[in-house]
This record gives C-alpha cells, sequence and structure tokens, in this order.
C-alpha cells in the first residue's frame, strides 16, 4: 500500500487528472508466467463504480519486462469515445473491441521493451491489453488506479470486486473511506 500511495504518484494522478485531490481505488500485482495467454482488451472504468468518468490507470513493471514477456498495448486516442460497453474480459470481448479498432480505423500502440521500475499511464476509458507472456520468464508487474476525491459510488454490477475496493460503501456514497485514502492533495504540497 505505502508504494501505491506514495506522493509522487498521487501528484502525477492530480496532474493528469486535472483535479487538486486524488484518491487511490485499488492495487494489484500482476504476475504472468511463461506461456501466460493475452490479456484481452478492455476498458478499466467499465469496472469501476464511479459517477466520475476521470480515472487513471498506472502499471509497472518490477522486472525488466521484453516484448515477450508481454508489456502492455493500447489503442491511441479510444479514451475519446467513453464508455463502449464492451463486456467482461474474455473472447467475446476481445471479438467486439478488434472490430471496434478496425471500424474506427484507430492505432494499436505497443509498449515496447520496459524496465523495471518505468510506468506507462492511460485514462480509465482507454482500450487496453497485453499479449501473451512468450518467455521463460514470469512477467511481474504492479498496476494501481486512481480516482478524484469527491466521486460517488454508483451502479456496482460490472464489478464483483467493486464493493470490497471501497470498503463497502454503498450506491449514492461518497467513495472516502479507508479503503480510499487520499494520496495526493494540492494544498498539502
Amino acid at each position: 500500500m505505502k508504494f501505491v500511495s506514495c506522493k509522487r504518484f498521487g501528484r502525477m494522478a492530480s496532474r493528469l487528472l486535472r483535479t487538486p485531490t486524488v484518491r487511490l481505488y485499488h492495487e494489484q500485482a500482476l504476475f504472468k508466467p511463461p506461456g501466460g495467454s493475452d490479456s484481452h482488451w478492455h476498458q478499466d472504468q467499465f469496472y469501476f463504480p464511479f459517477d466520475d468518468s476521470t480515472t487513471m490507470g498506472l502499471w509497472m513493471p518490477l522486472v525488466d519486462c521484453s516484448l515477450d514477456m508481454g508489456p502492455l498495448r493500447f489503442v491511441r486516442g479510444s479514451h475519446k469515445y467513453g464508455n463502449l460497453e464492451g463486456l467482461s474480459i474474455s473472447n467475446e470481448s476481445a471479438r467486439f473491441f478488434d472490430n471496434f479498432i478496425e471500424r474506427e480505423g484507430l492505432e494499436v500502440v505497443q509498449v515496447p521493451n520496459i524496465t523495471a521500475g518505468s510506468c506507462s499511464i492511460h485514462l480509465g476509458w482507454t482500450i487496453h491489453g497485453a499479449p501473451a507472456n512468450g518467455s521463460n520468464k514470469i512477467r511481474e508487474a504492479m498496476t494501481a488506479n486512481y480516482f478524484p476525491d469527491g466521486a460517488r459510488i454508483t451502479d456496482m454490477s460490472r464489478s464483483p470486486d467493486g464493493l470490497r475496493f471501497v470498503g463497502g460503501y454503498l450506491p449514492g456514497q461518497l467513495a472516502n473511506g479507508p479503503m480510499n485514502p487520499i494520496v495526493y492533495a494540492e494544498e498539502d504540497a
């Protein structure tokens, strides 16, 4: 928790989200073993239970990550389309987003080799995924998601973990509990 709630990440999130105060939604350690499958296209914000559509994800490899290990890939400009209702991450969602990308003529950008401690950042509506891990090493990464202070809880039906990640707060309530600490406040900087 100390790692993802550091002021440096919070300040980056504040500037990119254009909000003075930022909270942590959740963090995860992601380990993709050798031969680990493709992480299908998806939009993170689809799963988040907030009324505010500006969230940000940070993905950081914990080991040097070569292209064959399957670092993230993004669809340039896809955040501008907002919620595409792309279904839960599955083969069906992969087909849905592949068709959308082709129909709209959007560009896929693959993160190249990326060193441990570097990071990539994307907005919550950005379509992204990751290729399979074709290497003989475990792809180790951390991810953290941030949102503006003042967001309220809305529909949680798409996220079975959503209720846990907001500490049991219910729709209509502010997402301001201890599970979602402020990681940066401009007035404290």
